[in-house]
């Protein structure tokens, strides 16, 4: 019979140790694809029906599956956001130029918009002492020149880590990859390791994607709602950059 030997207290306390600091290396090594990861999870939540549905297509064929869904998040989401998002940085670049040479003239298109307004509002805006357009533009002046030079540093700091701005967007799409495909058996084995009965972990996890999906699809939709009636608005004046604004 094989006897067990019992660790001693120094072997013990050598060995929480060296998994602490095991822990730690890892968490500085990940640390800055945290964003990558935490997007990617939040990918593969919204996106699980959809893997479900292509899985259920392509019959059960689970590295197809989750290799079509990825595809669809690459064009419907990924390639329209870095569209507008190179459409907002050209444009915010532009008005910080503008801006800076003292050449924004935020008055004269504010005067244009409240030129529009049904003559209430135009009797509202001027008794609460918004009519007085010296002012507008010496508010709006001292905003944009802060708020872009903040977006502009953004911009070239984008630029000068190309490759480190590649690498973790690489990571995030390798991991949403993953989690797409086996997600399931992930969520099942985060369920089982969660110090709750069966019945209890399955209805937290459920009210946690329910709360994720239900936020993340209120912020989009009225962000795009919100986005797209500005844009309109602003076009309809003329105003310059109005995918920015």
């Amino acid at each position: 019979m094989q006897e067990t030997t019992v660790p001693s207290a120094h072997e013990r306390t050598g060995f929480y140790l060296f998994l602490v600091l095991i822990t730690l290396a890892l968490g500085f090594v990940a640390w800055p694809f945290a964003s990558a990861l935490l997007w990617a999870v939040l990918a593969a939540i919204m996106f699980h029906p959809l893997n479900r549905w292509m899985l259920a297509r392509l019959n059960g064929k689970a590295n197809r599956a989750a290799i079509a869904s990825l595809l669809v998040i690459l064009v419907a989401v990924i390639v329209p956001a870095i569209a507008i998002g190179n459409v907002i940085i050209g444009q915010a670049l532009q008005i910080y130029e503008v801006a800076k040479a003292g050449q924004f003239d935020a008055a004269s298109y504010f005067e244009q918009v409240q030129g529009r307004l049904p003559a209430r509002l135009q009797q509202i805006i001027e008794g609460s002492g918004y009519g007085d357009f010296s002012v507008i533009q010496e508010r709006v002046t001292a905003i944009v020149r802060d708020s872009l030079s903040v977006i502009a540093k953004q911009a070239l700091q984008i630029g000068g880590n190309a490759f480190t701005s590649l690498l973790v967007f690489a990571v995030g799409l390798y991991v949403t990859y993953f989690l797409l495909r086996d997600g399931e058996r992930i969520g099942a084995r985060v369920k089982e390791t969660l110090p709750l009965d069966p019945r209890s972990a399955e209805e937290l996890s459920s009210s946690f994607v329910s709360i994720i999906r239900a936020t993340i699809k209120g912020s989009v939709v009225v962000g795009l709602v919100q986005g797209l009636l500005g844009t309109i608005t602003f076009w309809i004046v003329s105003f310059p950059s109005a995918v920015l604004l």
